[in-house]
């Protein structure tokens, strides 16, 4: 009887020893199945428009002095308006762009110094400093509106205009990635959507 105990004890221990491995692995295997990378319903990944989102639409500006749809994949980052008898400044709106193209906009709305646009800072700078400031003609800048761009670096450029006791300033600039003609093509979806 001991032997047959003993023979009874090794198949037992052989059965452990073989099924338990057995056992994971069908376990391990069951679940897998259920984490794969199978996927029913929605587009087939094989098509890669099926998945794609529309562009957001670009921000309004809204405010007093105008109102503006931002160029297409630019971000408004701030538009403050300054607590009133706290200067000339009466508006400033920053915008950006993402991508290869990164460009910066910046709009300042302000009053008009009784002497005109000469007594603006930024613009008297621009029409003074000739050596780093020329005039640039815009087809899409309103009618008696002035614009200078930088002569060196980075493009950039800045386009004033006055609405009866204001000026507005806006500028468009880049940190090195987008050209002179794609900074005018900004400007240019800027005023189409720009209402006084």
């Amino acid at each position: 009887m001991n032997r047959r105990l003993k023979r009874w004890g090794i198949a037992l221990g052989i059965a452990i020893v073989v099924i338990t491995p057995v056992v994971i692995l069908a376990r391990h295997w069951m679940d897998a199945s259920t984490t794969g990378s199978v996927h029913t319903g929605g587009a087939a990944a094989s098509d890669p428009n099926a998945l794609a989102t529309p562009p957001p639409t670009p921000p309004t500006i809204t405010s007093a002095y105008f109102t503006a749809t931002l160029p297409s994949g630019f971000t408004l980052k701030r538009q403050t308006t300054p607590p009133s008898g706290s200067g000339t400044t009466l508006l400033q709106v920053l915008a950006t762009s993402a991508g290869t193209s990164d460009q910066q906009l910046a709009i300042t709305v302000g009053r008009l110094p009784s002497s005109g646009l000469s007594a603006v800072g930024d613009y008297n700078l621009r029409r003074t400093q000739t050596s780093t400031y020329r005039g640039l003609n815009l087809a899409s800048a309103p009618v008696g509106a002035t614009a200078f761009q930088t002569i060196s670096g980075a493009p950039a450029f800045n386009v004033f205009s006055t609405q009866g006791g204001r000026y507005v300033e806006v500028s468009l600039s880049t940190a090195g990635g987008a050209t002179l003609a794609q900074l005018e093509s900004s400007y240019q979806q800027l005023r189409a959507q720009w209402q006084d």
